[in-house]
């Protein structure tokens, strides 16, 4: 069967590289073409398929920006023309849109992998109505379709990861100079600075920690650019209270027996850092999965979360209220203000929790155990399995025109 997968970008973040994965995986069994709508970025994951890429530009006036869909529509149109796919997978509300628009009648599939609340409009309900499937990777996103654009939806399919390169790279040893760092009660989050990932709650929470934990560090393993107005509101709070920062790409002999804070940057393995940590804290105000969550289980660390839309309780909790793999919070609001830095009960709370948890061997233990075993239900080959399941069902080959 000839696929054409259709996505934003091939590097750095959470969506580019689980289509790395899938992707490597259907083309075992079919032809595959990947299909990017960026420039090349040397951060590029390891996509073994061949890939097509119809770069355009960005632009903010709604006029160019219609200009723009249309020229990228066409473009792709154009390549399945020539491919002739049976089906067609737009992962991201970018590629499910352009692929909306080329009104081709191959089977296709949008793969949502973003909370609908935060993505409202016309056009998007638009672009989920012209495609065939829709497959979300958690079943929160179709309560929220019902509830957004009142469309009726019930499949999905989680995220699959490499379990065993996971762990692989996780052992990769680190370089001895942060042996000072991790001697400490060390807190990871993995993720780039950026509105959904809560930063500015997550420093205001470590901050709070470590005015009853002296030893506690905070690791921020993910890309970030300095005028990027979350990081520097997260910089400035921390100089504030007086806490110690280093940032890797600068380390000039750096003592890091007296840093409180890492930032580590993007990190080709982030996962050699996370095995050091002792417990992974995720402070997002929406997902759509949490790809980190699963990552961070993989290297054996137990997890506290928001129990944000949408992602965290089904990596968290089975469907069942027997099992519990991590401790679930109650999430952050979006009130990012760059003026404001201010302290509210539920910060407390959540310092409180994470407090208790790091000072408790026993649930330490526990809470580590569960993550091992709750990864495995995430693997790459379940989750293509499930797809393999979908695609090659006879009523997706190509429709007749």
């Amino acid at each position: 069967m000839k696929i054409l997968f259709i996505i934003p970008g091939l590097a750095i973040g959470g969506q580019e590289k689980i289509g790395m994965m899938l992707t490597n995986e259907l083309l075992k069994y079919h032809e595959v073409i990947t299909v990017c709508l960026e420039p090349e970025n040397p951060l590029q994951f390891n996509y073994k398929t061949p890939i097509i890429r119809i770069e355009n530009k960005i632009y903010k006036s709604p006029f160019l920006k219609a200009f723009n869909l249309l020229k990228r529509a066409l473009a792709l149109r154009k390549i399945k023309k020539n491919f002739q796919p049976d089906i067609s997978i737009s992962v991201g509300e970018t590629a499910i849109v352009a692929n909306a628009f080329t009104f081709t009648n191959e089977f296709k599939i949008a793969a949502i992998h973003q909370a609908i609340k935060v993505l409202k409009g016309k056009l998007y309900k638009f672009s989920y109505q012209k495609h065939d499937k829709i497959i979300p990777v958690s079943s929160g996103i179709n309560k929220e379709l019902k509830e957004v654009y009142g469309i009726e939806n019930s499949d999905f399919i989680h995220n699959g990861y490499d379990i065993n390169e996971i762990i692989s790279c996780s052992e990769n040893k680190l370089d001895e100079k942060f042996n000072p760092f991790f001697n400490g009660k060390v807190i990871a989050h993995l993720g780039r600075f950026d509105i959904p990932k809560g930063h500015w709650h997550l420093v205001t929470v470590f901050a709070l920690i470590k005015k009853d934990l002296p030893d506690a560090r905070l690791l921020l393993i993910g890309d970030y650019k300095s005028e990027n107005e979350i990081f520097k509101f997260c910089t400035d709070f921390l100089k504030q209270n007086g806490l110690k920062m280093a940032f890797l790409q600068n380390d000039k002999n750096m003592d890091y027996n007296e840093i409180d804070i890492l930032f580590t940057g993007h990190q080709v393995n982030p996962f050699q850092f996370l095995k050091n940590a002792d417990i992974f804290v995720f402070t997002s105000i929406w997902e759509g999965f949490g790809n980190a969550i699963v990552e961070a289980m993989t290297c054996g660390l137990p997890v506290i979360s928001a129990d944000c839309p949408t992602g965290p309780r089904e990596i968290l909790r089975d469907g069942t209220n027997e099992n519990e793999y991590g401790i679930l919070l109650p999430p952050f609001e979006l009130n990012f203000n760059k003026t404001n830095n201010y302290t509210t009960s539920l910060h407390e709370y959540w310092a409180e929790k994470t407090i208790e948890l790091l000072k408790d061997n026993n649930k330490m233990e526990f809470y580590k155990r569960q993550s091992l075993k709750r990864c495995m239900d995430f693997s790459i080959e379940k989750s293509s399995q499930k797809w393999l399941e979908i695609i090659e069902q006879k009523q997706f080959y190509k429709k007749p025109n």
